[in-house]
């Protein structure tokens, strides 16, 4: 599942890089990568929980997400 994601990120930032062609299309376009984006942070927040690893110390075993840095702040949707 992680990878499929990845896979989807991937393909929505090369979406995001060619000309898109109207605002709606953009918004669109920004949510699908926001829902992406945090469908990750949840499946890795998930994977963290199962291996007992601490709320509190987690920050140290998360993959950067510059998606969310970017848009959201870490975790702030949470």
């Amino acid at each position: 599942m992680s990878r499929q994601l990845e896979e989807l990120q991937a393909h929505l930032g090369r979406l995001s890089v060619r000309s898109v062609r109207s605002v709606r299309n953009t918004k669109e376009l920004n949510a699908a990568q926001l829902l992406a984006a945090k469908m990750d942070y949840d499946l890795e927040d998930w994977h963290l929980h199962l291996l007992h690893i601490p709320e509190s110390d987690r920050s140290v075993y998360r993959c950067d997400n510059p998606f969310i840095e970017k848009k959201q702040g870490v975790g702030s949707f949470h």
